[in-house]
């Protein structure tokens, strides 16, 4: 249970009651007192049940008592002054009492006052505190006591008030802004007969503000009780002034506001400080209020007794529409916006206004029109800031001569003059062509180089006093009367020199007395075909003449169109001499003379010669060949720089080009070349300017016979192998692509069996049904091409199967062919044995330049040397143990 003792509030004792027994509770009186009671006035004590109504006890000897010491002193009369804040320190004056102890003197509160001096108040703040007596003992009569007095600590009056924003009437419902009013008031407000509290209006700073005392609770009303509409309003605003926080915890430092309406809506508002505290409630947070009913405020103090001060109490709509600045131009999209209620401001991004034209586009002014905008933004203009002077036209001057053209621009000149605005051009007053410094907007030149453009000057390159009829800018001569500028010695009132082809007196006459030599190519050699390209011409003798120039034109060919000219100290030349020159040719000849050290003209002519068109032939028609490899030549011609030799046979037919007379059937390629047969054969000469003349007459050439072979002659006569997996060779024949091996006798009969190999090797095993012992007749045929007839057989050998008898080996021997060789040349191995053939070539120095590993069977087929210099080299060929040396010679 809870024991109270009421005087200046409620403070309490908590017992814990032990059933049905008497409970003896001493509470010491300090209990209270360090809760704040002032024992001085007690009038009350109340018993408190902590579990529920219903219950009975029983209470008895209820009393207050001391221990049994000396008897306390009666102290009377103590009381403390009200002060105001700021007051100056004073001295306290001490209660009544019987005895003759000190007193000292104590302050509940010291942010309102502290003791100084032992018995002397300073006041630190506005508010109340207790300040307690307490007299010491006397030593003899009385012990100690103490009694409490109430400061009270009036607060300074409050600064101004915040100054409400300026809104339009529309936006605002205002019940009180002061005296005069800073909005207008939408009703009368007063003070309801029901307040607790006396409301009073008091000047602050501009107008008034009311000031609320003993603040329990304050409706604020309409004098008339009337209703209004707030409907259209989103806020209410109330500045409080707090002398000093409601309580020292903030959140019960508050004043509840209801919204009178259709009900009583509170919204409290925590959180007050000392001084002046602007409220901003969103009117969302006394929902389901009927803003369309409402009749007035009512404010609420939980802490009654106190002294606060309001003003500025009105409804405000707070919601704004802001509209997008995407460019940051200070102009807003009217298509994108955004609604704020919270009074936090513009969003960023956004703006009040909707005037943007483009908000994805920065845009200008254009006072002037032009097109070009200054530093200005607008909602809508152009898009560009470039204008140098936004309040006047400037035209381009594109050439920077101080001349507009018609084109408007942001920086420009104030004129359109100019003519021709991509040329600066110049005064030219006295028309050479060459202008002054002075700029002009139209006329004039392009340049401002002369030197003094009231005066005409004429070019003398040759310093002579007389000027040529070249205009120029600076230096020359104010004369024109040169015929040729170039030369000092030419100018009116020289001395003629003769034969020089020079007017030299300027007097329009060339070496008057001076007739010039001529002569032309001897007639008899004109419109002729020279006999050979190395002809001479001669021109006609010219007494005293100090030689000839030639100039030669050509008239056919691809070089149609070419002049070369050639000196000679004599009347004669040969073609040939010519940097350019070619068979079946025509050419014009002129001819002009040296004379007194001066070239005289040449002679006007026609005379043309044509070089002979020549053709060639083989030098032996009708030769029949050795070989493939055989050299065919033709005759020389010359000056030639190549030949073509032209080959047929029946349908066959293929073009060779070379650089040398000659060439092999060997080199044809586009057909194979068939032995025993005659083809004909036409040359013509590469002419020197790259063209081919006339193919000459018709030879004909015979290839050799068609050529035979045989097996090697250590394989030939009654040759018996070891086994019949032994190669047999043939020997090689250059150009050979197979080799046909027949078999005949015994059980093959006189025709024999033929097996085709493509290299020069065959094996008794290649045939089948051979006979052990028996001894067969071989032949062998060579084959150039698969599409020829077959060749002749060469001579009949013999070979003896194995089986009967034991075989002889075969001898190791190695020959080169051909040798001497002009490309390559192969080896002809005999051997019986199958061990790798190891074949090196060393030079005459024994430096070793080639060096090849093959099988027996790959030896055929093996060309070496293609790569070799002219000369002689050794190669050595060996196969185990067995090795043989060959000579060989590269031609």
């Amino acid at each position: 249970m809870n024991l109270w003792l009421l005087n200046n509030g409620d403070r309490n004792a908590q017992r814990t009651i032990t059933l049905n027994q008497w409970n003896s509770f001493d509470i010491p009186l300090s209990t209270y007192t360090a809760l704040g009671l002032n024992l001085n006035g007690v009038h009350l004590l109340k018993f408190e049940s902590l579990n529920g109504s219903g219950k009975t006890i029983y209470v008895d000897n209820v009393y207050f008592y001391r221990p049994a010491t000396t008897q306390p002193p009666t102290l009377t009369n103590f009381t403390i002054p009200t002060k105001a804040y700021n007051d100056a320190d004073f001295v306290i004056t001490p209660p009544t009492s019987n005895s003759t102890g000190a007193f000292s003197y104590t302050s509940s509160n010291t942010n309102v006052a502290t003791i100084v001096n032992g018995n002397m108040i300073h006041i630190v703040g506005g508010g109340t505190s207790t300040i307690t007596a307490t007299q010491a003992a006397d030593g003899g009569s009385y012990g100690t006591a103490s009694i409490t007095a109430q400061l009270t600590v009036t607060f300074p009056l409050p600064g101004a008030s915040p100054v409400p924003p300026a809104r339009t009437p529309d936006r605002v419902f205002s019940m009180f802004t002061g005296n005069p009013p800073v909005y207008a008031n939408s009703i009368t407000a007063a003070s309801a007969p029901w307040s607790a509290a006396t409301m009073t209006e008091v000047p602050n700073g501009t107008n008034t503000a009311l000031r609320l005392d003993n603040f329990g609770f304050l409706g604020l009303t309409d004098v008339a009780e009337t209703h209004f509409d707030i409907s259209g309003m989103s806020h209410l605003h109330i500045d409080i002034y707090l002398n000093e926080p409601l309580s020292t915890n903030p959140g019960l430092s508050r004043v509840n506001v209801f919204l009178l309406a259709n009900g009583d809506y509170l919204f409290p508002v925590s959180n007050l400080t000392a001084g002046w505290n602007s409220i901003s409630i969103p009117l969302t947070n006394f929902a389901p209020a009927d803003l369309t009913t409402a009749w007035g405020l009512k404010l609420e103090s939980i802490n009654p007794a106190t002294q606060i001060y309001i003003d500025n109490v009105y409804f405000s709509n707070e919601c704004y529409t802001y509209y997008a600045d995407a460019d940051l131009d200070g102009f807003g999209n009217p298509d994108v916006t955004q609604t704020v209620c919270d009074g936090s401001g513009i969003p960023a991004g956004y703006v009040a206004n909707n005037s943007d034209c483009n908000d994805g586009q920065l845009q200008y002014a254009d006072v002037d029109g032009d097109g070009f905008g200054s530093n200005v933004k607008v909602a809508c203009g152009v898009t560009n800031n470039t204008d140098c002077n936004d309040n006047q036209l400037q035209y381009a001057d594109l050439d920077g001569d101080g001349f507009g053209g018609g084109t408007l621009v942001a920086c420009g000149v104030s004129n359109h003059d100019d003519c021709d605005d991509g040329t600066i051009r110049y005064a030219d007053s006295d028309n050479d062509g060459f202008g002054s410094l002075v700029k002009v907007a139209c006329g004039g030149v392009t340049n401002s180089s002369d030197c003094n453009d009231n005066q005409v000057r004429y070019a003398d390159a040759d310093n002579d006093g007389y000027g040529s009829l070249v205009k120029v800018a600076c230096g020359g001569v104010t004369n024109s009367t040169d015929c040729d500028d170039t030369k000092s010695t030419v100018h009116p009132g020289a001395t003629e020199i003769g034969y020089n082809l020079i007017d030299d007196d300027c007097d329009g006459l060339i070496d008057e007395g001076f007739p010039p030599k001529s002569t032309t190519i001897t007639g008899v050699q004109c419109s002729t075909t020279l006999p050979t390209i190395d002809t001479q011409l001669y021109a006609d003798l010219v007494a005293g003449a100090q030689g000839y120039q030639w100039k030669i034109t050509t008239l056919s060919g691809p070089n149609t169109g070419q002049v070369q000219i050639l000196n000679t100290a004599l009347r004669v030349m040969r073609l040939t001499q010519l940097a350019t020159y070619a068979y079946a040719t025509t050419y014009k000849i002129e001819v002009a003379v040296y004379f007194a050290g001066f070239l005289q003209p040449y002679t006007a002519s026609n005379c043309t010669i044509a070089t002979p068109a020549l053709t060639t032939s083989l030098v032996s028609c009708g030769q029949t060949l050795s070989a493939m490899s055989d050299v065919i030549y033709a005759n020389n011609v010359v000056a030639a720089t190549g030949y073509r030799f032209r080959i047929t046979e029946g349908a066959n037919t293929t073009v060779l080009d070379r650089n040398v007379r000659e060439f092999r059937m060997n080199l044809i390629t586009a057909f194979p070349v068939k032995f025993n047969t005659v083809y004909n054969v036409e040359v013509a000469v590469k002419n020197t300017d790259g063209s081919y003349l006339p193919y000459g007459p018709v030879c004909t050439v015979t290839t050799p016979i068609f050529p035979t072979t045989s097996i090697q002659d250590s394989q030939c006569d009654a040759y018996a192998p070891p086994t019949v997996a032994t190669s047999i060779y043939a020997t090689s024949y250059p150009g050979a692509i197979a080799y046909a091996f027949n078999l005949s006798g015994n059980n093959f009969g006189t025709n024999g069996v033929e097996v085709i190999r493509n290299t020069r090797t065959f094996k008794l095993s290649d045939f089948t049904g051979l006979i052990p012992g028996a001894t067969y007749n071989v032949r062998v045929r060579l084959i150039f091409n698969n599409n020829d007839p077959a060749g002749n057989y060469g001579k009949t050998c013999s070979v003896t199967v194995p089986g009967a008898a034991r075989m002889a080996q075969l001898a190791f021997n190695a020959t080169a062919y051909p040798n001497p060789f002009s490309d390559g040349f192969n080896i002809n191995v005999t051997t019986s044995s199958h061990d790798k053939l190891i074949v090196k070539i060393y030079d005459m120095t024994g430096r070793l330049l080639e060096n090849r590993s093959v099988t027996a069977s790959e030896i055929e087929s093996l060309t070496i040397g293609e790569n070799l210099p002219s000369g002689v080299y050794n190669a050595i060929v060996s196969q185990g143990e067995e090795v043989k040396t060959l000579r060989v010679i590269k031609r």
